[in-house]
């Protein structure tokens, strides 16, 4: 999560909800408080020692406010986790730690310990079609190797994008610079992947590579789009406008959550497998504005 308007949303319409932010860059933290009015508080990392951030991480923010923890890398923070720490993990795909050096495996299952072994759901931004399939494919990978499995990973893609191409072999496994968004400066990376190249005759680690019976995620769009990964299962079902009216609308806007009955920014609009023999994997989600009503004839006008 960035210290934006996704956690000022949760925090202000989900008062018993505890949002927890990373952000590298001390900087983009100071426009958000001095430009941008959120209201949060910030825990400089550097100024904690290790047991005051384990302490400060188990602590709950105060109420109507979200924790921002800055100037730390992301793997960094998720060192200090433990499971059921979080039930959702939402925002960019971490670009700290990357590819190189097999690491971006490796902090993709970091992501996925945080969670409940039950339930959560992680939610990530990529925005590039080659490290969006590579990302996808590796948390596909079955649970006993520490990922969600096949049945419990979609991507979903603005169905206005032109498609990544694939390449000749077909696969989807993270190799290169194919991780989250680039690769990973050996300097930012974590200290695990330095170690690896010190080893004498030694290969450096790999991403793991998706099984032979795996379908790749074949058809997501050249920009990149959203990894949407749930321990229960994923379907076209859970993104319908349907479903959106049903388990999102009419609990925050009309039901026990709603919070003076708030209206929402944007509605799904659409949503379709992609039309290329992906299978249910890769689906075309698309969004427009809601419609307020016109306070003289009681129209509906778009915003």
């Amino acid at each position: 999560l960035r210290c934006g308007a996704v956690p000022a949303f949760v925090c202000r319409h989900f008062p018993g909800v505890r949002v927890d932010v990373v952000e590298p860059d001390a900087e983009v933290v100071r426009a958000g408080r001095d430009f941008f009015s959120l209201h949060f508080d910030e825990e400089a990392w550097e100024d904690l020692t290790p047991s005051g951030r384990t302490a400060r991480i188990y602590k709950p923010a105060a109420p109507g406010r979200f924790r921002v923890w800055s100037g730390v890398p992301v793997w960094r923070f998720l060192e200090c986790c433990s499971r059921d720490t979080f039930v959702a993990v939402l925002g960019d795909l971490p670009k700290d730690g990357g590819a190189a050096e097999g690491m971006h495996g490796l902090m993709l299952k970091t992501i996925k310990g945080l969670l409940p072994r039950t339930g959560g759901v992680i939610a990530l931004a990529v925005n590039d079609g080659a490290a969006l399939k590579a990302a996808a494919a590796t948390m596909a990978l079955p649970v006993n190797d520490g990922m969600f499995g096949p049945e419990a990973v979609r991507v979903a893609c603005n169905p206005l994008e032109e498609a990544e191409e694939d390449d000749s072999s077909g696969g989807a496994s993270g190799s290169g610079g194919s991780s989250g968004g680039g690769g990973g400066d050996d300097d930012e990376g974590p200290p695990a992947a330095k170690r690896a190249k010190l080893v004498p005759g030694r290969p450096p680690p790999t991403p793991p590579t998706p099984p032979t019976n795996q379908a790749p995620f074949h058809g997501v769009a050249r920009g990149g789009g959203v990894i949407i990964a749930r321990p229960g299962g994923l379907h076209l079902d859970h993104f319908t406008p349907a479903a959106w009216e049903a388990l999102v609308v009419s609990k925050l806007c009309k039901g026990a959550l709603a919070t003076g009955g708030f209206p929402l920014p944007f509605a799904v609009e659409s949503a379709a497998h992609a039309p290329n023999g992906a299978g249910d994997r890769v689906m075309h989600i698309s969004f427009c504005a809601t419609a307020d009503e016109d306070e003289d004839d009681g129209a509906a006008v778009p915003e």
